[in-house]
């Protein structure tokens, strides 16, 4: 892994960044008011990435990961991740994106594949060639069990994209709910008590693994923020 503060960072860093632009630079955050202002979704990458870099357990690698921790999901095609990809496997996943980024980032591409796929969904079982209609039709409530039982198996160094990522999540919706009310919750596919229950559920498992995380610790405070203004 490579220091922040060291010149080799700063390459690993300005190519995440132009990636990043270049395959979320149509994109937009969700709930976004076309008639006030299209907030760019980069918006969401360069927050996350500052988060990352508030944690001692930051490396250039992790922010890097940040800027790019919803490429696989958002924009595949970007990145040559096919269905067909991702039946083969998670790890056949990985294995392409590394390559991808390798031009780019050098030897640091493995560490950063593997942070990205750290914080992206696993969809191998859904989309491989033999599996059963019920399978295809993972739900949300199912997707989410999978990533916080695999968040409670990792370290801070793979876990960290995940926590400044959902830090950023939850302090944007008590943004939201502060200046436009309850009508923030009808962006998301779950209602808000299932949101609030996943992010609770998410906050014990942080807790309990990395309670002394300085993002750890701003994420639980900031729920706090979002059950109160939900009422909760």
């Amino acid at each position: 892994m490579t220091d922040v503060t060291t010149p080799e960072a700063a390459d690993i860093v300005t190519a995440a960044t132009q990636l990043a632009y270049d395959l979320h630079r149509e994109q937009q955050r969700k709930g976004t008011d076309p008639a006030v202002y299209r907030v760019p979704y980069l918006a969401h990458l360069l927050g996350v990435a500052a988060l990352v870099l508030e944690s001692p357990a930051a490396t250039a690698e992790h922010v890097a990961a940040a800027l790019l921790h919803d490429a696989v999901e958002d924009q595949p095609d970007g990145l040559g991740i096919t269905r067909e990809l991702w039946g083969v496997g998670a790890d056949a996943v990985e294995q392409h994106l590394a390559e991808a980024l390798r031009m780019s980032m050098g030897e640091a591409a493995t560490s950063v594949a593997h942070l990205i796929m750290c914080a992206t969904e696993d969809r191998s079982q859904e989309l491989r060639a033999d599996a059963t209609d019920d399978e295809r039709r993972v739900d949300w409530q199912h997707r989410k069990d999978a990533y916080l039982e695999r968040l409670s198996r990792e370290s801070l160094s793979d876990a960290l994209i995940s926590v400044a990522d959902q830090l950023y999540n939850v302090r944007s919706i008590v943004n939201d709910l502060t200046a436009h009310g309850a009508v923030v919750w009808t962006r998301f596919n779950a209602p808000a008590a299932a949101k609030l229950s996943q992010y609770r559920a998410i906050n014990e498992v942080l807790q309990q693994r990395h309670g002394d995380d300085t993002l750890v610790r701003q994420f639980g405070g900031a729920l706090a923020q979002l059950e109160l203004l939900a009422g909760e």
